[in-house]
């Protein structure tokens, strides 16, 4: 199997995530090949990622990180920042918000460093949002004992900011 063939949703954990094989991940074919490449890059997916299991194990870890730091008080207090400054219109570039959290989770994710923040984005949104999928449609596996660690810590971040 060729290297220029491994597409992000197929590399992906699936137990627990809404995952489509039929488009793309992040609705952008040349999104999901730069993640792909940078995840590469990083040695969390290999060449053989397809056929050789340990990736996979890898790959959750590195999600995992993501999450764990997505979860920190003090990246998930960009959220709320937007809120409790709602009188200081002027100092927009610490406003907090969405974006704003989803850049600072990048900023812990060592193989995503040379993503753009947009990419980042969209990649850390598809997958929260293929969290979010299975909680409105929930598939097989049904035990949360059996989903991914990446479904695992998807959902502990859910359930730390409901509004996600």
């Amino acid at each position: 199997m060729s290297t220029n063939t491994i597409q992000l949703q197929d590399v992906l954990p699936r137990a627990g995530l809404v995952i489509d094989n039929h488009k793309p991940f992040t609705c952008r074919p040349q999104r999901d090949k730069l993640i792909v490449a940078k995840l590469r890059q990083a040695r969390v997916i290999g060449r053989a990622f397809l056929k050789r299991n340990e990736y996979r194990g890898t790959l959750n870890a590195a999600l995992e990180a993501m999450f764990i730091a997505a979860a920190q008080d003090n990246v998930r207090a960009k959220l709320t920042k937007a809120a409790n400054d709602d009188d200081d219109d002027d100092d927009d570039d610490d406003e907090g918000g969405y974006l704003d959290f989803v850049d600072e989770v990048k900023k812990h994710v060592e193989w995503a460093q040379q993503l753009s923040s947009s990419v980042f984005l969209d990649f850390f949104t598809a997958l929260l949002g293929a969290r979010v999928a299975w909680n409105a449609n929930p598939r097989q596996p049904l035990d949360p004992n059996n989903h991914s660690t990446t479904a695992k810590v998807a959902q502990a971040l859910l359930d730390l900011e409901p509004g996600l």
